[in-house]
């Protein structure tokens, strides 16, 4: 990533955990990161790079936040399910809303709702190395269908004492 790339993303991170707003799911979409992110065929291994950049900035700043890219699924008037099995399936089935970096603690109460309903999906199978995916897919009663996300994570390092 460029110096602005990763600047970007640092300035978002140092934003959303000092006023909070990570309570209020204040994302950064990719494509607003750098213009370089707008090709959608691209948006995954575009959004994995802005992830490993993410985690290291919260390792170099010392934040026990969890950092997550938030892949945006298309929705479904039906249950859908975990319907992808490859990297090539699971990038067919992407929304048009580019994914997005998001910060949260780790015992925050709606993340923690989202890892006990969601389901794990073995990032390996994905083509994603070193971190962890779970599928959350929930009801929307103002848009009639159901809302389908995969959340590929990090969770901080444990730092020696």
């Amino acid at each position: 990533m460029t110096e602005a790339q990763v600047a970007r993303i640092r300035t978002w991170m140092l934003t959303v955990v000092q006023d909070g707003s990570w309570q209020r799911y204040n994302d950064l979409h990719i494509d607003d990161i750098d213009n370089t992110f707008l090709d959608r065929s691209n948006w995954l291994a575009r959004g994995l790079e802005a992830l490993n950049t993410a985690a290291s900035i919260r390792e170099s700043l010392g934040l026990g936040f969890i950092v997550a890219l938030g892949i945006e699924l298309q929705s479904s008037t039906k249950p859908t399910g975990v319907n992808f099995k490859n990297r090539i399936a699971l990038e067919q089935e992407m929304s048009e809303s580019p994914p997005s970096l998001y910060a949260f603690l780790p015992d925050w109460k709606n993340w923690v709702e989202t890892l006990q309903r969601g389901v794990p999906v073995d990032p390996k199978s994905l083509g994603i190395d070193a971190a962890n995916c779970t599928y959350y897919e929930y009801f929307s009663v103002e848009d009639m269908e159901y809302r389908r996300s995969l959340f590929v994570w990090a969770n901080p390092e444990k730092t020696k004492k």
